[in-house]
């Protein structure tokens, strides 16, 4: 897990240098980062590198207990750095385009 963890850290890094490279760059980042604005810096950072069109993102539990969504059956999370503790560790998140609503009560935002 730790050579995970660093090399999601390295994205990280990695892409922030490239966004100041370009002002095309940059705004292209500032759309995503706009629909994703209750993210952290380093999230956003992530996201972009990760899944650059990515509209509404959360945790699976998030999907599954407030929205009635499921996530889809092979979707790949985008990985995030969790370091609210001593051990650092990776958590992940899911797009919209990633999931489904439940039937009946499942709803999409």
């Amino acid at each position: 897990m730790a050579v995970k963890y660093n090399e999601i850290k390295a994205l990280a890094k990695s892409t922030a240098l490239d966004l100041s490279s370009s002002t095309d760059k940059w705004k292209s980042f500032l759309e995503t980062s706009g629909r994703l604005y209750h993210y952290r810096f380093t999230d956003q950072l992530l996201i972009f590198a990760q899944r650059p069109d990515a509209t509404a993102c959360a945790k699976i539990e998030t999907w599954n207990q407030k929205m009635h969504c499921w996530v889809n059956k092979g979707s790949k999370g985008i990985a995030l750095l969790d370091e609210s503790s001593d051990r650092p560790k990776l958590r992940y998140v899911f797009d919209v385009s990633n999931v489904h609503p439940g039937w009946n009560i499942g709803r999409l935002p």
